[in-house]
């Protein structure tokens, strides 16, 4: 941990970290916005399972 605690303290590998987790972040996000989102249409966790699963 002491290893990533000294690479953040440079400026450029911190703006780096923060664009590639950002970019990261829609990937990460999808799964659960379309659970989400079939959730709220039908109102079945079992439908919105089946939808992302499609």
């Amino acid at each position: 941990m002491r290893a990533y605690a000294e690479l953040m303290r440079h400026g450029s590998a911190r703006r780096l970290m923060l664009a590639s987790t950002t970019g990261k972040l829609g990937f990460a996000v999808f799964p659960l916005a379309t659970v989400l989102l079939g959730h709220g249409s039908s109102g079945s966790f079992l439908d919105a399972g089946i939808v992302a699963g499609a």
